[in-house]
């Protein structure tokens, strides 16, 4: 009886860890998967129906996807790409749009694939780089806009796409970044909560049986060849694996780069929590984007 005890025991000892490790690799498989298919939000002109004009504008990128979006031509030839986080939409950045239209930029605010009006499925910045270099292309035929003039901002998933998406195109004259992940892998971990590793790994097996090449999606690797443009890094300060991982990319930069930690910031809402939001993307845009 006791060695049937013993037994009994030492089976448990085992099978109960193997249980807790099989739902956890689980659930960070399951939870990556609905991050492959965020529920879709039509984009709303609400916060920026001050806006005049904004243009309703739609192109083709090279997945064949179509892309919609609004374009505002501004009044100083400068135009500033806008790329927004992942579950949002163009929308997103409004406060952005205000504060540039307010200054006389123009602006392209587009919808991600997979995002509010916009075709396709997210790649968390793997086809997404293609979307940006056609937006590239689409706005420097706009009428207003000086080719030679062109800046961007991307925030969250959006300023990951922007920093691979910057170091190979040059037509970019200046770069922000916004609360960006420094790889898609040290994303999915810090999603992973406290099981970290054990979460993370089947996550970033779920993203590959999608396609999206994890390892390859790395903005902090690719930061560096976005100079000598000049680059802004704009991160979280709330939250110490955030901070840590977002101040990875300024790490990795090269000059000529600047860092604007803001306070209170967990993730985003910039323009509410500080001030000095609109003077530092402001300022930075016109020492490098050229006068009116």
């Amino acid at each position: 009886m006791k060695r049937r005890a013993l037994r009994l025991a030492l089976l448990l000892a085992i099978v109960a860890p193997l249980v807790v490790v099989g739902q956890v690799a689980y659930r960070g498989a399951t939870r990556c998967l609905a991050l492959l298919e965020p529920q879709r939000v039509v984009a709303s002109r609400d916060e920026v129906r001050d806006i005049a004009p904004l243009v309703d504008v739609a192109f083709v990128d090279g997945h064949q996807r179509t892309i919609r979006g609004w374009f505002h031509p501004g009044t100083r030839g400068a135009t500033v790409l806008l790329v927004h986080g992942f579950g949002a939409n163009r929308a997103q950045l409004a406060p952005e749009m205000l504060m540039l239209a307010g200054d006389g930029y123009g602006f392209l605010a587009y919808d991600s694939p997979g995002h509010g009006d916009s075709d396709g499925s997210t790649t968390w910045g793997d086809t997404e780089q293609d979307t940006l270099l056609t937006a590239v292309d689409f706005v420097t035929k706009q009428t207003g806009v000086d080719p030679a003039r062109l800046g961007a901002l991307g925030f969250s998933m959006g300023g990951a796409v922007l920093a691979l998406t910057a170091a190979k195109e040059p037509r970019l004259r200046a770069i922000v970044l916004e609360g960006a992940y420094s790889t898609l892998y040290q994303m999915i971990l810090d999603d992973s909560g406290p099981w970290g590793f054990v979460a993370a790994k089947p996550g970033q097996w779920a993203f590959e049986r999608h396609g999206i090449p994890v390892d390859r999606i790395r903005p902090k690797d690719a930061v560096c060849a976005i100079a000598p443009r000049p680059l802004l890094v704009v991160i979280d300060t709330v939250t110490p694996i955030d901070h840590e991982d977002q101040k990875a990319n300024y790490d990795a930069a090269c000059a000529p780069k600047e860092l604007y930690e803001v306070p209170g910031a967990v993730h985003g809402h910039y323009a509410e929590l500080d001030a000095d939001y609109r003077k530092r993307i402001l300022g930075f845009f016109g020492a490098h984007l050229g006068a009116p």
